[in-house]
């Protein structure tokens, strides 16, 4: 058979199998063109496979005392009243059971604020989280509620002074976590006498500062942790400057206390990479104004904990067996 014929006989099958079977004969894909349901196909936002973004226009405020307003056009979301909120609320509930997070992103955020969601469970499940104004993102992990009947989700005003403001960019359940970047640290330009004796070195710190309430702070209410803990008694974000006004002021040391376990984020014990790279950084400050820096490890065997440790089997929380809290000792 020659080479035409060969074509002919091909274009002649191909056609047969088009009208006969309704698909495109390249492809092998569902023909949809009849207006049948493209069954095996799934649309390209809001499909089980990716995340699922929640319209923002469903935000209002949580009660009508006006202590907080949403500007649909702007996403601008302020609030005055402390404790009060803006909420996206399901009447029906929502069906989030194929998903691990919710996902809140923002911008101009002039505090740090509260992340919580509910369900429709009878007593209502609830978690929550702080969310802090200085990245662009927070992850709330699901685990812990009713996921198949989500109620509520809630932007809280934790603060007591200032209105909360923050524009919001996107709300939405989700499978993927950014990757938790581990921090290592390269090492400075700074030199260290290891051949001091522990004498000569306590003379030359001399007078020290500490700067605490700050990457030591931990919060009650929830297991879930961010940088925001930082604020979460009071104290200021720490700058650089802050920093600096020891320096300027004549003293030699600074004592940076910091509390690990509540950024503890598997069974490995691994800490939050966003957390540790917060650490780093405030400590190469110190480093670079040429103070003697002690990180203190603070409140990692505190007393009277409110909620145990999520990731905490063999950690030990207080070395008594009274306050030994998923541990294995």
């Amino acid at each position: 058979m020659g080479d035409k014929m060969k074509k002919a006989c091909l274009l002649v099958l191909l056609t047969i199998s088009f009208f006969l079977f309704g698909c495109n004969p390249v492809s092998g894909n569902p023909d949809t063109s009849s207006g049948k349901p493209d069954t095996n196909s799934k649309p390209d936002t809001n499909s089980k496979s990716d995340d699922y973004n929640l319209i923002l226009d469903d935000l209002s405020p949580w009660n009508d005392k006006g202590e907080g307003t949403y500007n649909k056009q702007t996403h601008q979301i302020t609030i005055t009243v402390q404790y009060s909120a803006v909420q996206i609320w399901f009447n029906e509930g929502f069906d989030a059971s194929d998903y691990k997070y919710a996902k809140v992103s923002y911008e101009k955020a002039s505090q740090d604020f509260g992340l919580v969601i509910g369900d429709t469970s009878e007593p209502a499940g609830e978690i929550n989280t702080m969310c802090s104004a200085h990245v662009a993102d927070t992850y709330l992990p699901l685990e812990g509620l009713n996921k198949k009947s989500i109620r509520k989700i809630l932007i809280v005003k934790r603060g007591d002074v200032e209105d909360l403001s923050l524009v919001v960019k996107e709300i939405c359940f989700t499978n993927a976590l950014p990757e938790n970047v581990p921090v290592i640290d390269k090492g400075n330009q700074k030199s260290f006498n290891s051949t001091i004796s522990a004498i000569d070195l306590v003379k030359n710190m001399q007078a020290g500062w500490n700067l605490g309430n700050t990457l030591d702070s931990y919060a009650d209410y929830t297991e879930n942790h961010s940088i925001a803990s930082e604020t979460c008694w009071g104290e200021p974000y720490t700058t650089k400057e802050i920093i600096d006004i020891g320096k300027n002021n004549g003293f030699k040391t600074i004592r940076i206390s910091c509390t690990w376990f509540n950024h503890i984020i598997d069974d490995d014990y691994t800490i939050d990479g966003n957390w540790m790279r917060r650490v780093k950084t405030i400590v190469d400050w110190a480093i670079e104004d040429g103070y003697y820096v002690i990180l203190d490890d603070h409140h990692s065997v505190r007393e009277g904990m409110s909620k145990p440790i999520k990731y905490g089997e063999g950690y030990i929380v207080r070395n008594t067996q009274a306050y030994i809290t998923e541990s294995k000792a």
